[in-house]
């Protein structure tokens, strides 16, 4: 599930996503630069 929880401004919130998961989107972001994911 995607919440945008911020007004527009190219940001998401993605609530609920494992720890593994967030690892597998760093990789799979690292040939998009300018893309940056944080993990609370």
């Amino acid at each position: 599930m995607v919440t945008a929880l911020l007004p527009p401004r190219n940001q998401v919130v993605l609530q609920g996503v494992s720890w593994h998961t967030y690892q597998a989107l760093i990789r799979d972001l690292r040939s998009q630069p300018g893309k940056r994911l944080t993990y609370d």
